[in-house]
């Protein structure tokens, strides 16, 4: 058992569906989430796929003292996670009770 949210950052194809109110990765695996959990979700990805091709073109060590936007970044995705606690705010679909 994975938990959703290194799916949801890690995965190919993100994709949200506002009409079913669902992030869908790879056309294969489906969470139902708010439109503005969505977005923080999409907000962070892109800000996470910036940095890693950033490093990708000037690599070095990352300071993870540095108090920048990058490094908090990393944080709160990192802080999500590796945290179980977060897992209640995505449904899977194949819950058919909230169908």
């Amino acid at each position: 058992m994975v938990h959703p949210l290194p799916i949801i950052f890690f995965g190919d194809q993100y994709e949200y569906c506002q009409k079913d109110r669902v992030i869908t990765i790879a056309n294969a695996v489906a969470f139902k989430a708010s439109e503005d959990t969505s977005k923080i979700i999409q907000e962070l990805r892109d800000r996470m796929n910036w940095f890693f091709e950033y490093k990708i073109t000037h690599p070095g060590i990352i300071d993870w003292e540095e108090r920048s936007e990058h490094i908090s970044i990393l944080r709160a995705i990192m802080e999500l996670i590796s945290n179980e606690e977060t897992g209640d705010i995505f449904e899977s679909e194949d819950d058919e009770d909230d169908f």
